[in-house]
């Protein structure tokens, strides 16, 4: 992938990444046999089915990453962002860099 195409393959990680993301503001449901079922699931399936293994997996790990940096994504907006060193110091250099 050289040019264009990789550049269009870079968004559409990034985007399916945000997918994910957004999918996990879905309030899960709990089936009659006690399974809870969350969005972020389909998010998962839907980047693999239409990006293909190699971008799916890609974006997939990119939340994955995001995640581990303590950012709240996971489904119903949980997260590690206030135990993890890292997220809080990501948070505060944000907040500093684009604060008015």
């Amino acid at each position: 992938m050289i040019g264009k195409n990789m550049d269009k393959t870079v968004v559409l990680v990034a985007l399916f990444a945000a997918v994910i993301a957004a999918l996990g503001l879905i309030p899960k449901i709990t089936l009659i046999s006690g399974v809870p079922i969350t969005a972020q699931s389909l998010g998962i399936m839907l980047c693999g089915t239409i990006l293909g293994a190699r971008a799916g997996a890609q974006a997939a790990l990119l939340f994955l990453g995001l995640t581990a940096l303590g950012l709240p994504l996971l489904a119903g907006g949980r997260g590690r962002s206030e135990e993890r060193r890292v997220g809080k110091e990501c948070d505060v250099q944000c907040r500093s860099r684009w604060a008015p």
